[in-house]
C-alpha cells in the first residue's frame, strides 16, 4: 500500500514538473531583430500583457569574465529560475543578455537578476565611474535593469535599437573593411578595367544582386515594406572578380564599369521577369543606359502594369552633367510609366536640387544628423523649405544605419526610410547584412 502511495505521489509530482517549461533562447546573428519584432508586437497589442523585461548589461564587466563559458553559466541560471514563467531570453551580440516575462511579479524578477549578479560578484567593474565605486568595500557592477512592459516598451525598445544599430556598424565594417584598408589596393586603370569587363562576360551576377526594402515607416510604428531596391553589391563583386584591384579608385573608370553592370542587370531581369519583377522595385541606373537601345528593348519587353511599379534611381552628378539628355529621358520614361528617383542627395544639394525643379517622383537623401545640427539656422531654413517644396512623403532618408536618422526624419515629417538598420528590422531572420 505504501509503494502504491509513492507511486501517486511520484507521478502527482512528475505531472507537476511537465507544466514547468525551459523558457526560449534566441542568440546567434538575429537574436537583437528577433527581440526588436517581439517588442513591436507587445507594443502593437490593443490590451496590455502582463509582462517585464530584464536586461543584464553583462557587457559592463571585463572581457576576461564574460567568455563563452560566463555566458552560458549566466543562461543556466536564468533557464532554472524562469521554468514556472512563460518567458524568453535573448543573448545579444555585445554580451548582454535580455529576458521578456509573463506571469512574474518584480520582487521575483529581482532575486533571478540578483542571482546572476552573484554569480559576478567578483569582477571589477569597467568603466572609470564604476572604479571610483569599487573603492567601497561593499560596491559590484550593477548588471540589471527592470521595466515593465505592461506599461511602456519604449525603454527597451530604445535600448534594443541602438545595440541593433551598432551591430549594423560593426556588420558593415567586416563586410566592406575599413576604408583605409582600400589604400592598400592597386587602382583600377584601363587594362585592369578591360580584364574585369571580360570576367563579367562569364559571371552570373545574379549572386551578388541584393534586395533592400524601401519601407513606409512612421513614428511609433513598425516598417513596412512599399518596394525593394535591387542593387549589385560591389564589394562581393570585387572579392570574386579582382580581389587586388579597388573597383571604386578611378571614379571615371568606375562610372564606365557601372554602365558594363547596367547591361547585366537589365540582361538577368529580361531573362528573370518571374523572380525580380513581380512586386515594386528600383534600380539604379546610368542615364547613358536609359537612352540606350538595350534599355528601349527591356521596356518594350515588360507590360505597363510591371513598369508602373518600376522605379528608375539617378544619381545627381550624372544628370547635371548632362542636363539636356535628361530632361528628353524623363519625358521618354514618364511616357512608359516609370518614376523617377534621384540618388545621391545630401542634406546640403536638397535646396538646390529642390530649386532645379527637376520633376523627380521621390529623392533619395543621405542624411547626417550630427552634421544636421552643427549647420547654421539660416541653411536649415533652406534644408526644411527644400522638404516642404518637395513633399515630406516623396523623400526618403537612405543609408538609414541607426534610430537617430529616423528620429531626424520624423521630426521633418518623413516618413520614408531605407538602410541597413531598416532592413534588420523587416528582415530579422536573414544572415545577410545589405
Amino acid at each position: 500500500m505504501r509503494d502504491r502511495r509513492f507511486d501517486l505521489e511520484r507521478r502527482r509530482a512528475g505531472n507537476h514538473a511537465v507544466r514547468r517549461r525551459d523558457p526560449m533562447i534566441y542568440q546567434g546573428p538575429a537574436a537583437e531583430e528577433k527581440l526588436l519584432e517581439y517588442l513591436h508586437g507587445l507594443q502593437s497589442r490593443k490590451t496590455p500583457d502582463a509582462r517585464s523585461g530584464i536586461h543584464l548589461h553583462l557587457s559592463r564587466l571585463q572581457a576576461k569574465h564574460r567568455q563563452p563559458y560566463h555566458i552560458r553559466i549566466a543562461i543556466n541560471i536564468l533557464k532554472d529560475n524562469l521554468q514556472p514563467f512563460d518567458s524568453s531570453i535573448f543573448l545579444c551580440h555585445n554580451s548582454d543578455l535580455i529576458v521578456t516575462c509573463r506571469g512574474a511579479r518584480t520582487p521575483q524578477l529581482e532575486e533571478i537578476a540578483g542571482k546572476v549578479q552573484y554569480f559576478f560578484s567578483g569582477d571589477t567593474p569597467s568603466s572609470e565611474e564604476d572604479e571610483q565605486a569599487a573603492d567601497e568595500p561593499e560596491a559590484i557592477p550593477h548588471l540589471s535593469t527592470i521595466h515593465d512592459l505592461s506599461v511602456d516598451c519604449r525603454g527597451l525598445l530604445t535600448i534594443c535599437e541602438q545595440m541593433l544599430g551598432e551591430k549594423v556598424r560593426q556588420a558593415t565594417e567586416e563586410i566592406e573593411g575599413d576604408p583605409e584598408s582600400w589604400s592598400s589596393l592597386s587602382s583600377l586603370d584601363p587594362g585592369r578595367l578591360a580584364r574585369l569587363a571580360a570576367s563579367l562576360a562569364s559571371t552570373d551576377v545574379s549572386n551578388f544582386l541584393r534586395r533592400q526594402p524601401i519601407c513606409k515607416f512612421p513614428r511609433d510604428a513598425i516598417p513596412e515594406s512599399i518596394a525593394y531596391e535591387l542593387y549589385v553589391h560591389i564589394a562581393d563583386l570585387q572579392r570574386v572578380t579582382l580581389p587586388d584591384i579597388d573597383i571604386r579608385g578611378n571614379q571615371w573608370l568606375f562610372n564606365y564599369f557601372t554602365r558594363i553592370l547596367d547591361d547585366r542587370v537589365l540582361s538577368l531581369l529580361t531573362k528573370h521577369k518571374d523572380e525580380y519583377l513581380t512586386e515594386p522595385i528600383s534600380v539604379n541606373l546610368n542615364l547613358e543606359t536609359l537612352l540606350s537601345q538595350k534599355f528601349l528593348n527591356f521596356s518594350n519587353g515588360i507590360d505597363g502594369s510591371i513598369r508602373r511599379r518600376f522605379a528608375l534611381e539617378l544619381q545627381l552628378v550624372d544628370v547635371v552633367a548632362d542636363l539636356q539628355s535628361f530632361v528628353f529621358a524623363r519625358s521618354f520614361l514618364k511616357e512608359y510609366s516609370y518614376m523617377l528617383m534621384a540618388d545621391g542627395i545630401t542634406q546640403h544639394t536638397l535646396p538646390d536640387l529642390a530649386a532645379a525643379n527637376l520633376q523627380f517622383d521621390r529623392v533619395k537623401v543621405i542624411w547626417d544628423p550630427k552634421t544636421y545640427a552643427e549647420t547654421e539656422s539660416s541653411e536649415k531654413d533652406r534644408i526644411v523649405g527644400a522638404i516642404e517644396r518637395l513633399g515630406p512623403e516623396n523623400i526618403i532618408f537612405c543609408r538609414c544605419g541607426n534610430r537617430e536618422v529616423i528620429e531626424a526624419g520624423h521630426n521633418l515629417g518623413i516618413t520614408l526610410f531605407q538602410g541597413r538598420f531598416v532592413d534588420r528590422i523587416v528582415n530579422p531572420n536573414s544572415r545577410r547584412i545589405n
